[in-house]
């Protein structure tokens, strides 16, 4: 019998090989001398990423993140929150919110909600996003997340602040131990639940009440 023919992607780590691949670097030329090449490129731009991102990674960053597409490349998404923007007042999104802005504002002005909506709805089901947006059917998130129909600023800001809530509880957590925690009434919101006090008070009266008590959860 034989041997089976060697992965000429075998020797790489995952993030050496996606860069090759981003590239535009086809398999059958991964040779010694390639890997090689890739690998001190790689490095190259890692370093040079440690420049463009802010030293203290602002809050909201990680929102915004996750709402850009998922076949956007790392060099296209630092050029894209680094650049002015001129719904951010002329600055850029990683500008913005380092100076403590919304990121529902960055998500806004990228036009990258329905990224954010697919990503809430993801971790809390459509469901829970529906009524804590303050819609009747659940078909008017699916049109948000296919991008079809936009939601408001105010929508975007309360699925904002949830989805920063059940990443942080989604971390030691399952899916449906988030879902729980956001529909139950909860002690430090004065025994009303996380996802009726979003659908019922305004992002930025109580977004960051919401945050303080994931992560009371999530800490517990």
């Amino acid at each position: 019998m034989s041997d089976p023919t060697p992965d000429p992607l075998g020797s790489l780590s995952d993030e050496e090989r996606q860069f090759l691949i981003d590239s535009g670097v086809s398999s059958d030329s991964f040779t010694p001398e390639r890997q090689a090449v890739a690998r001190k490129r790689l490095a190259e731009q890692i370093e040079r990423s440690r420049d463009v991102w802010p030293a203290r990674t602002p809050r909201g960053l990680d929102v915004v993140l996750a709402t850009l597409p998922p076949a956007m490349r790392h060099a296209e998404a630092v050029a894209l929150l680094n650049s002015a923007h001129p719904n951010l007042n002329d600055v850029s999104p990683v500008e913005w919110l380092a100076e403590d802005g919304a990121a529902a504002a960055v998500v806004d002005a990228l036009g990258t909600a329905p990224g954010l909506v697919a990503r809430t709805r993801g971790l809390l089901g459509a469901k829970l996003v529906a009524y804590i947006a303050g819609v009747e059917r659940t078909g008017i998130v699916r049109e948000w997340a296919a991008g079809e129909e936009m939601p408001s600023f105010e929508t975007i800001a309360k699925l904002a602040a949830a989805y920063e809530a059940a990443a942080l509880l989604s971390q030691r957590e399952s899916v449906a131990v988030v879902q729980a925690w956001f529909q139950g009434v909860n002690a430090a919101l004065d025994d009303v639940a996380p996802a009726r006090l979003l659908r019922e008070k305004s992002a930025s009266s109580v977004g960051a009440q919401v945050l303080i008590a994931a992560r009371v959860a999530a800490s517990s």
